[in-house]
């Protein structure tokens, strides 16, 4: 594996306080043996549940140490997935930016692992670890940060929620010609995994907390179903006129609040993340 390369683990959460409690230490745990090559940055957008205040009563130590960055930004009305992919994103200080979902588990020494996968090719990569149709992982995407600039992140343009994540990785595979690497599980580790973990997610490297679809979100005029479709048309549409480049260049929330010695400061994200700009 190569030394030099680190990693960022990158949340956006909203009042999902019910499943941060369960993946939030176990994946500090799990990956507090590498904290030298992959941290974590958590964007929390204006929950009223209590989850700001049981990280700091609870993480302390990782806050401190910068294993863990906490961030406060305003409420989305609606909430805009891409929006707070990218805002989470772009404060990422790693090689690689992984978003990680609020809701999965990275397994034992997750960060590693993509560390390793991206070392394992000589040419650029998008690793998605998306282990099947509705595992839960579908979010779970890693490229290299500078891949993520060039391509401007997350594309704000589309309906809050629906195929965003399969639209950037197509964005990066086109104009990199990077290759997209799935999650590769033999047919031996997936039956032991079965046994550990039981149920239909039970790949080490992709469990997640099962959710149901909702019918509707944030009172919508469209429902998911219609707002995927939608996004999806344009996706092909972008790609199909060469438009790779996504937000001209303006990428998530900018203006934000940090977590720093027990207050929260005003700061702005391109201080915080890389400096790399769209191309």
């Amino acid at each position: 594996m190569k030394s030099k390369l680190t990693l960022t683990f990158c949340i956006h959460i909203r009042n999902r306080f019910w499943q941060l409690s369960k993946t939030l230490p176990q994946n500090l745990t799990d990956n507090f043996a590498d904290r030298g090559t992959v941290n974590f940055v958590l964007v929390d957008f204006a929950s009223t549940d209590g989850t700001v205040d049981w990280i700091i009563k609870n993480f302390s130590r990782h806050l401190e140490s910068g294993f863990l960055s906490l961030y406060r930004a305003p409420a989305l009305d609606p909430y805009d997935t891409s929006f707070a992919k990218n805002t989470a994103a772009v404060l990422g200080s790693g090689d690689i930016l992984t978003n990680l979902d609020g809701d999965n588990f990275t397994g034992r020494r997750g960060g590693r692992h993509v560390l390793e996968t991206f070392a394992s090719y000589k040419g650029p990569i998008v690793y998605h670890q998306q282990a099947g149709p509705g595992d839960g992982s579908t979010g779970r995407i890693s490229t290299l940060r500078a891949h993520f600039y060039g391509v401007g992140g997350y594309d704000e343009q589309f309906q809050p929620y629906g195929y965003q994540d399969h639209d950037f990785v197509r964005r990066v595979a086109t104009k990199y010609k990077a290759k997209i690497v799935p999650q590769r599980i033999s047919r031996l580790l997936h039956f032991w995994n079965t046994l550990r973990w039981r149920g239909p997610f039970e790949c080490r490297f992709n469990r997640c907390i099962p959710n149901p679809r909702p019918s509707s979100i944030d009172h919508q005029s469209l429902d998911w179903e219609e707002m995927n479709a939608a996004n999806h048309l344009l996706s092909v549409h972008n790609v199909r006129k060469g438009k790779l480049v996504a937000n001209s260049g303006l990428i998530g929330k900018r203006e934000l609040e940090k977590y720093v010695n027990g207050d929260f400061v005003r700061i702005n994200s391109l201080e915080e993340g890389s400096q790399f700009q769209t191309a």
